[in-house]
């Protein structure tokens, strides 16, 4: 097949990742594949790097009555077979220039309508991809509901989640990060990779932090708009000592490796990335009880407690370090479902399926 993705991104988030991952697999199984993006980045960088075959096309209007027909053509152009688009936008720029160019569309939300306020004419854009007839996935099935819930067909929808290539813990990585970090072989290390925004609360680990035992310590990896309030909110909270601000790196597995447990704070998620990456090297892992987080993380594979609660958060982190035995149990467990459940060839197969209908 001739597969075309498409999405209005390109900065470093779980979609983006996504587009790349899957893009390079189904080149690797002798699809032809190309991307098209409306930004260039971290996604951008990411295609270039691995040699696959992307283009750009502009748009700066918040309702662009062009884009459809620009990108009509440019799908014409590149003879695709089916149209894979991720986002809200890009679902509904996508559907119009698909239905326009007699290409079959995929589309594909990965929680963009768990956020209303910051989407405009959400409810009016997902009906449109709907009477257009195009198939939308949803990495959850909580955000799968959500949709049909909002208005999209109930036979247009399905969930097929994130595809995951499995991360493998290096003993000598783990190390070398460590004395890096100038961090001791016997502390309990935990960390969080994500951008520093609101709906990602880190403020609440942070609060968590001064509730735990001297020998817990905290990386963040990510950026954001909230990095410097919560550098200060460390410092009130007195734990600036044992939380690492690690900034934006692009090394997480690496970090993994050097990582005993993983929490996510948020107080929304559809299916994170980073939680199914970090259940996959085998950490223990602790998240608030949101979204597609739960289909995923339970009792018998790790912890969840309630958004903004640190002081159950302090509780739990402080219960992993007196239990380390029965914990490493747990991550074994995670580790298990996620690569089994969510491994890239099972994946892979659903997606070939539901580009070939």
């Amino acid at each position: 097949m001739r597969i075309v993705y498409f999405i209005e991104s390109a900065e470093a988030g779980g979609a983006e990742q996504i587009v790349v991952t899957l893009a390079d697999a189904f080149r690797t199984r002798g699809h032809d594949v190309s991307i098209i993006t409306m930004q260039d980045g971290w996604l951008t960088e990411e295609l270039d790097r691995l040699s696959l075959p992307r283009s750009r096309i502009d748009s700066r209007r918040s309702l662009d009555v062009t884009l459809p027909f620009r990108l009509a053509a440019r799908f014409k152009d590149l003879k695709a077979d089916v149209v894979h688009s991720h986002l809200l936008d890009s679902n509904f720029y996508g559907a119009l220039a698909c239905r326009l160019a007699g290409v079959r569309h995929v589309g594909t939300d990965h929680g963009d309508i768990h956020l209303p306020a910051r989407k405009k004419l959400l409810k009016l854009k997902l009906r449109a991809v709907s009477l257009l007839g195009s198939s939308m996935t949803a990495v959850s099935k909580f955000t799968a509901d959500k949709l049909i819930d909002l208005g999209v067909s109930r036979q247009l929808v399905s969930c097929i989640y994130n595809p995951i290539v499995p991360i493998e813990r290096s003993a000598k990585t783990r190390t070398a990060i460590r004395q890096e970090l100038g961090l001791s072989d016997d502390a309990w290390v935990w960390i969080h990779a994500a951008m520093m925004t609101r709906v990602k609360d880190q403020k609440t680990m942070l609060h968590a932090m001064q509730s735990c035992t001297e020998n817990q310590y905290l990386l963040l990896a990510g950026d954001g708009p909230l990095r410097e309030a919560l550098k200060k909110e460390a410092a009130k909270c007195g734990v600036e000592d044992r939380v690492l601000f690690l900034g934006f790196r692009d090394d997480v597995p690496d970090l993994l490796s050097a990582a005993d447990g993983f929490i996510l704070s948020s107080l929304s998620e559809s299916m994170p990335m980073s939680l199914l990456e970090a259940m996959s090297a085998g950490l223990l892992c602790v998240s608030t009880s949101v979204g597609g987080v739960t289909e995923v993380l339970d009792s018998e594979r790790g912890y969840l407690f309630p958004p903004k609660d640190n002081s159950a958060l302090a509780r739990i982190m402080n219960s992993v370090c007196e239990n380390r035995a029965s914990c490493a149990e747990k991550a074994k467990s995670g580790q298990n479902f996620v690569r089994d459940a969510f491994g890239i060839e099972r994946i892979l197969n659903r997606y070939e399926q539901q580009y070939a209908l």
